[in-house]
């Protein structure tokens, strides 16, 4: 197991052990900390900020330190219907690879697109897209990645890097579930309805990518259609959005880019924690077939087409 949380977590973690019946608790195994989750004690144990650092082994055999912060404690729903206590993770750091969110459909007819965009650039939507796969996806180069329909193709890197989890130690992703994550359809393919009208698409993922309303920068439809803004990005860009004179999140869903930059937002690389990477989100650009939004390297939030090959903060859920 990696390094956990901090000493005062440690603490806490001692303080409570009582409470479900262990007088000698070591906490080296991640089944630990998914007992106190699961009995709704994460709270008591963690802060959010806190750290579970584990190891990330890349495709070229070298080994890093991942750090995953505690962003929120919430109820999530799993694949059977159980709605349970969960403590949401996210990587700290872009991920070392950078994949395309989707591969051109360079087949895709012009009477199954919008104007050519999926054809040219890709699909924006999650459901559907190449990174959803790898994210979740324990197979070798080459293995992650299934055609989701006639068109589809393979995103470039499917055959140079491994599956994310390839890279994750087992007794980790033993204790994460695979939770309900919905997001919204863009306007165009397939037609989701005119604009302020919602389709939906539901996952179960194991891994996910955060939406705009989840990272508390600009509401992507009104009313946090793609979930509840996380406590740690709450804490994280309040002071600096006060300190511009910014008000988050934004009330907007336009589909022009966000022009602030809070640099409280910028992602730094797995290997190298001073070069800022842009960092693919989850939702839509609804206006477009292939656009989805990202948190650029300024700490900007703009939009990206799906065959842009991007780094990401994929987030996860102990349950």
């Amino acid at each position: 197991m990696g390094k956990v949380g901090t000493e005062e977590t440690l603490q806490k973690l001692l303080n409570v052990t009582s409470i479900i019946a262990k007088t000698q608790a070591d906490f080296s195994d991640y089944r630990d900390i998914q007992a106190f989750v699961r009995a709704g004690l994460a709270k008591e144990i963690f802060n959010i900020g806190d750290q579970l650092v584990v190891p990330y082994i890349a495709t070229n055999g070298t080994t890093y330190d991942m750090p995953f912060d505690v962003v929120d404690f919430r109820n999530v729903t799993l694949e059977n219907g159980d709605v349970v206590p969960g403590m949401v993770l996210q990587s700290h750091y872009a991920t070392l690879e950078a994949v395309q969110f989707d591969a051109p459909e360079t087949t895709r007819p012009a009477a199954d697109d919008y104007n050519g965009q999926i054809a040219q650039y890709g699909c924006g939507r999650w459901a559907k897209s190449g990174i959803r796969q790898w994210l979740n996806s324990a197979e070798t180069a080459g293995n992650w990645w299934t055609s989701q329909n006639d068109y589809d193709e393979a995103p470039t890197q499917h055959t140079t890097v491994n599956g994310f989890m390839h890279g994750l130690p087992a007794d980790f992703l033993a204790v994460l579930k695979p939770v309900k994550v919905e997001t919204a359809r863009d306007y165009r393919y397939p037609a989701g309805g005119a604009s302020g009208t919602y389709v939906y698409d539901t996952t179960y993922d194991k891994f996910f990518l955060t939406s705009k309303e989840e990272e508390y920068t600009v509401v992507n439809e009104p009313n946090h259609r793609e979930g509840l803004p996380f406590q740690y990005w709450i804490e994280r860009l309040t002071p600096e959005a006060l300190e511009k004179g910014e008000a988050l999140p934004q009330q907007n869903y336009a589909s022009a880019d966000n022009t602030h930059a809070l640099t409280s937002h910028i992602r730094y690389a797995l290997e190298n924690h001073t070069s800022a990477q842009g960092c693919r989100l989850r939702s839509a650009n609804r206006h477009f077939a292939t656009n989805t939004w990202a948190v650029a390297n300024a700490g900007t939030v703009s939009s990206s087409t799906a065959g842009n090959a991007l780094r990401c903060a994929p987030a996860c859920v102990i349950c």
